[in-house]
């Protein structure tokens, strides 16, 4: 569990020189309850950089199927494509396929409440019969929601 420093450190780093990086969504600065109020579960969450100074943040969570749902800017990448926006996440190794593909990628807008614009990207890790994608580590929302507190 030592690796989750880096990304604290990722975030200190972020707070103190948010000038050298494209915005990361407000999200990362949350507490994250066990459950939403719509009753899903808040598994877990991981932050770093998908290219250049791209920085991710990303969050696991189930509704029935497990979901990584991963936020990055839209500045300068407004047109990508869905395929384009897997493909940066898998060439940075955060994401990668494994086995069949039974759902598509879903990608959407959203303004966080800086006003920034980010893709939503959301993968489905697995369902009750398999595991469709890999999202590398993520760490417990605990250390986040104590980082944030």
């Amino acid at each position: 569990m030592a690796q989750y420093t880096e990304k604290i450190s990722f975030l200190d780093e972020y707070k103190m020189n948010p000038d050298k990086y494209l915005p990361l969504i407000d999200r990362a600065w949350d507490v994250f309850p066990e459950r939403t109020e719509l009753g899903d579960v808040n598994i877990g969450w991981n932050v770093g950089i998908v290219e250049g100074n791209r920085p991710f943040f990303g969050e696991c969570w189930a509704d029935g199927v497990t979901v990584m749902t991963y936020f990055i800017s839209t500045i300068g990448i407004e047109d990508h494509t869905v395929e384009q926006l897997e493909k940066m996440l898998a060439d940075a190794g955060i994401i990668w396929h494994v086995g069949g593909r039974k759902y598509d990628t879903d990608v959407m807008r959203h303004v966080d409440g800086n006003g920034n614009e980010f893709y939503s990207i959301n993968f489905i890790v697995g369902d009750d019969d398999d595991t469709y994608i890999d999202g590398g580590i993520i760490y417990p929302f605990s250390i986040l929601n104590e980082y944030n507190s």
